[in-house]
């Protein structure tokens, strides 16, 4: 087949394995979009860059972001297109920053380390500004959570893609699976044609959260596979050489095992037993324009339904909330830093509410046999369903589609989206508060086991 057009998303696909992007792109799929807690974190992360400077939202709109471009302007959120290797490409980058005379790539970094996909992001990036006569520093910046990054730009260190598009994609219908936990729930697992192993044979890096310098350590030290990894003694040695290794044996048996492993001695906060329980969460543009509430018989949602209503509808919101004493759970950091800031902007204290980050209490209590722990995947696990599928970027689409046309059919599944994360944080609580509930195996570990030292395993 002949490929014509490459986006963010491809880039993601293929680095997750080349057969899949092949497929995706044969079989004419659209790619999953992000999730949407990470699109708010690439939201904040790189409006932070810009606090204070000014710049252009362009809204990964091509046009706002060709008129910006000619006007040497700022930009957060710029879509770049053009024709490259005789293909269509669109790239999404976190900003553009206009300094001096030369503009600077941002992106957001959320990852432990560069990786070639945001190699092969940069590279097309600048070759797309490149193509239209605009001056390019020669480093891209990726902004942290905690770090920066720079990555130099390097025309003579093409990522592996690059071979690709530059040879068209000859023979991708030939490029053999790299097996990972991604084929266990991939769509093109029958097309293949080729057995997916057994869970302890498949690779290192099909445990989340493993870095390109941790494979490589572990390669070094004789471990490939899951099976390797849990049957490698844990010595201090090993300890040393690779960094994080004690939680990764840890992964490893929770995923070969399809088990939730659970620190010794964790219970639910005693206080979660006391009054009544609200459910929290925010849908967000750039700013939050939906705080949603869920107790156990009603929802409550408060709706910016325009900007210069702001103020009016956040104080509306504390007020709420101060008149109801209770435990408030949110899942992820968001909630709670839109909360803080609106207290310190009004000058409204919620002194009396408990809030309660049900993510943290999950991740640093447990360990469970999925891919991630975003709100979608673990809820999902549990048996949640929602009530309408709008992840992602689709919420935002959808918000401004209303704004523009009215269409209360439009607010009603936004609002039903927003209750039904309510509602899936609720049951992440729930299961918290009595794991055994849920007819799911779980495992409280020892304090030798917390370690990496999993009985019967080495």
């Amino acid at each position: 087949m002949i490929i014509r057009s490459i986006t963010n998303e491809d880039l993601f696909n293929f680095y997750e394995c080349p057969r899949r992007f092949f497929l995706m792109k044969e079989n004419g799929f659209s790619s999953i979009e992000m999730d949407q807690s990470i699109k708010v974190r690439h939201f904040e992360i790189a409006r932070g860059f810009f606090d204070g400077k000014p710049y252009i939202d362009a809204d990964w709109d091509r046009q706002k972001t060709l008129e910006a471009l000619l006007r040497r302007e700022s930009l957060l959120f710029p879509l770049l297109t053009g024709r490259l290797y005789g293909m269509d490409v669109e790239i999404k980058m976190g900003g553009l920053h206009w300094g001096g005379d030369q503009y600077t790539l941002l992106l957001p970094f959320l990852s432990r380390e560069i990786s070639d996909r945001h190699r092969t992001t940069v590279f097309l990036a600048h070759l797309l500004l490149k193509e239209v006569g605009i001056p390019m520093a020669e480093e891209a910046l990726f902004l942290g959570r905690s770090r920066n990054e720079r990555l130099k730009l390097s025309e003579n260190a093409k990522p592996n893609f690059i071979a690709f598009m530059e040879r068209g994609f000859e023979n991708m219908g030939t490029v053999f699976p790299a097996t990972s936990k991604a084929c266990i729930s991939c769509v093109f697992g029958n097309q293949c044609g080729v057995i997916v192993p057994e869970k302890r044979d498949l690779p290192l890096k099909a445990l989340s959260g493993v870095t390109t310098s941790t494979l490589g350590a572990a390669e070094l030290n004789g471990i490939r596979t899951l099976d390797d990894l849990l049957k490698k003694p844990l010595t201090q040695d090993l300890i040393e050489k690779i960094k994080g290794i004690e939680k990764l044996k840890l992964k490893a048996y929770a995923f070969i095992n399809d088990l939730v492993l659970i620190a010794k001695g964790f219970e639910a906060p005693s206080e979660w037993a006391r009054g009544e329980d609200l459910y929290f969460d925010i849908e967000a543009d750039v700013t939050p324009y939906l705080f949603g509430f869920r107790t156990r018989d009603d929802y409550l949602p408060f709706l910016v339904k325009e900007e210069r209503y702001y103020e009016r509808v956040t104080r509306s919101m504390l007020r709420f909330l101060n008149l109801r004493a209770r435990n408030v759970y949110h899942f992820f950091e968001y909630e709670r830093k839109v909360l803080d800031q609106l207290q310190q902007k009004t000058q409204i204290s919620l002194d009396r509410i408990q809030l309660w980050d049900v993510y943290d209490i999950l991740r640093r209590n447990m360990i469970l046999p999925i891919q991630h722990y975003s709100l979608k995947m673990v809820a999902k696990w549990l048996g949640y369903e929602w009530k309408v599928n709008l992840e992602g970027q689709k919420s935002i689409r959808h918000f401004r589609q209303w704004k523009e046309k009215n269409d209360h059919g439009v607010l009603r599944a936004i609002l039903q989206y927003n209750e039904s994360d309510c509602q899936a944080t609720e049951i992440v609580k729930r299961w918290l508060s009595d794991p055994t509930a849920f007819n799911i195996p779980v495992r409280y570990l020892s304090k030798d086991e917390e370690h990496g030292i999993i009985v019967g395993t080495q």
